[in-house]
């Protein structure tokens, strides 16, 4: 159950992560989140940020296998970077309408990875 937490929330960490980096982006489509200027974005990715960092902390605190986590950190980050990707690329649909074959080509490489260092 712990391992389905610990990727349950880094699944949303990331979401949030997405964001606060990206969210700005779209709101330049939009003309009513456009209008607080870039204090005010900035200010709000702040506010994301607080959010995702609370589910990270606790995420990193799961983990350890010598405290009862189901992941080391080698399979730790490798799911951290699928669950990232994965992430990016559902919000690059959503909010640009594309994704470019190398960013697939890249995720096939990363999950080739994982899948390996899970191998042991």
């Amino acid at each position: 159950m712990r391992d389905l937490w610990t990727i349950l929330l880094l699944t949303a960490g990331q979401v949030l992560l997405t964001l606060g980096w990206f969210g700005h982006l779209r709101f330049k489509i939009q003309p009513v989140l456009a209008q607080p200027g870039p204090m005010g974005v900035g200010l709000v990715r702040w506010d994301i940020a607080f959010f995702e960092y609370g589910l990270q902390v606790p995420t990193n605190l799961l983990r350890p296998v010598g405290q009862g986590g189901p992941f080391g950190w080698v399979r730790f980050r490798g799911i951290q970077e699928v669950t990232a990707l994965t992430v990016f690329a559902g919000s690059a649909l959503l909010t640009f309408k594309r994704l470019r074959w190398n960013l697939l080509l890249v995720g096939v490489f990363l999950i080739v990875a994982v899948r390996r260092v899970f191998k042991d």
